[in-house]
């Protein structure tokens, strides 16, 4: 079949896909900020000023990502359906797009398509695609993506035009999310596979680097000191040095486990992290060492794509009811395209088809964890914001199907609460 039917084909497939595992996401309601984001678009609507305004109940610093929920709004207003949908589309948009780059980057047709199909349909980053607040990572890395596409254009055409494509896009993809510095050293390393000289890398990528410096200060003005950036920021000054770099390592370690054991089923309490993950974080390292030394160009995107979120202190994490899922995002279309590369080279093609199938049905029946999850939080967040019905109704789901994929005890504390209050 001829490439450019692929394409059209692999996009339906993808969207199928996302209506068969995602479709209850549409039921899911508000999470943690989403009601303030909800009541900015109003303040916004009547003073276009109050955008830039310090005193928004959420300001990210993230305003690109910031701009297209607002214009979202203007078109269908603060409709958390139609918000939820727009996270499924952006996800559904970064594993095509992220099926383009692999295959731009030289990698066979199928795996490529394989990639961005684990992608979708990966567990470990539930929380992007059911929790709009969290919609800022599937844009920035599907701006990301963008970026990447635009470079290898211009390394093979050498037009300018290509070039300022990926200034513009990486740039926009930084301002909806600051992790998103990752892609330029991942840039220079494409260079370096397409065997030019790292100085002529490094004259072309300098102003870019100058330009995410500015950014990252600019979101840091723009940032509220609630975020986690700035919770991060002051507590390194009173911060002992070698429990700082120790708190980093078990984070980053901490999160390439969960990077495989959490990517096609939940069978761990997400909310906690156990000591054995620590090791086998270790074991993970030691093996994207030696693909990195193999000059795997995915073990360096993973590594690379964790490494911003690896600067948050460990309490921040721990303190997450619903785990570090969404920091997980872009990391793992590394991890779902090192996994794509196993299955690749299984000869037999039914067993690798097997497997595959394998892999999608132990999604599909974790995403009852997974929604109970996302439900828990957002029950949490509607009784935080005096909506009691709703959070009781979200907190009694949570629990029907969650399981022990939650924190009963609290869900339960919370509803006796919730009821003692209302008598």
């Amino acid at each position: 079949m001829p490439s450019r039917h692929i394409w059209p084909l692999y996009a339906l497939l993808l969207c199928a896909l996302t209506w068969v595992f995602f479709a209850d996401v549409l039921t899911l309601g508000l999470d943690t900020h989403d009601a303030e984001t909800f009541r900015d678009h109003e303040r916004i609507a009547g003073d276009f000023a109050y955008f830039f305004s310090p005193a928004k109940e959420q300001a990210s610093g993230r305003p690109a990502a910031e701009i297209v929920k607002f214009l979202y709004f203007m078109a269908l207003g603060n409709d958390p359906a139609a918000f939820h949908l727009l996270s499924l589309t952006l996800h559904v948009l970064c594993s095509f797009l992220l099926a383009r780059v692999v295959l731009q980057c030289g990698a066979a047709l199928e795996l490529s398509l394989l990639g961005g199909l684990l992608f979708l349909c990966n567990i470990a980053h539930f929380q992007v695609v059911h929790y709009i607040s969290a919609l800022d990572y599937a844009l920035a890395l599907a701006l990301g993506f963008g970026a990447l596409l635009a470079y290898r254009r211009y390394l093979i055409t050498a037009k300018l035009a290509h070039l300022g494509a990926y200034y513009i896009l990486l740039l926009t993809a930084v301002f909806a999310h600051l992790s998103m510095v990752f892609i330029l050293p991942f840039t220079l390393y494409l260079s370096r596979q397409n065997a030019e000289r790292t100085t002529t890398t490094l004259r072309r990528l300098a102003p870019m680097a100058l330009l995410l410096c500015l950014a990252f200060l600019t979101q840091l003005a723009l940032a509220s000191r609630e975020t986690s950036t700035w919770n991060a920021l002051e507590h390194y000054p009173d911060a002992d040095p070698f429990a700082l770099i120790i708190s980093w390592l078990h984070v980053f370690l901490w999160l390439l486990s969960r990077l495989l054991t959490t990517a096609h089923s939940l069978p761990l309490a997400v909310y906690t992290m156990q000591t054995w993950e620590l090791y086998l974080g270790g074991f993970i390292l030691i093996g994207l060492a030696f693909c990195v030394y193999r000059s795997n160009l995915w073990a360096i995107w993973t590594l690379l794509a964790l490494a911003p979120f690896v600067f948050l202190t460990e309490a921040t994490l721990l303190d997450m009811p619903a785990g570090p899922s969404r920091y997980l995002y872009p990391a793992s279309a590394g991890a779902s395209l090192l996994l794509a590369q196993v299955l690749y080279r299984i000869r037999q093609r039914p067993l690798r088809v097997g497997f595959v199938f394998a892999l999608l049905l132990s999604s599909y029946f974790t995403l009852d964890k997974s929604e109970a999850l996302s439900r828990y939080t957002s029950g949490r967040s509607y009784i935080a914001n005096r909506q009691m019905p709703k959070g009781i109704d979200q907190l009694r789901r949570a629990i029907d199907v969650g399981g022990d994929a939650i924190d009963r005890k609290d869900a339960h504390t919370r509803l006796v609460a919730v009821a003692l209050d209302s008598t």
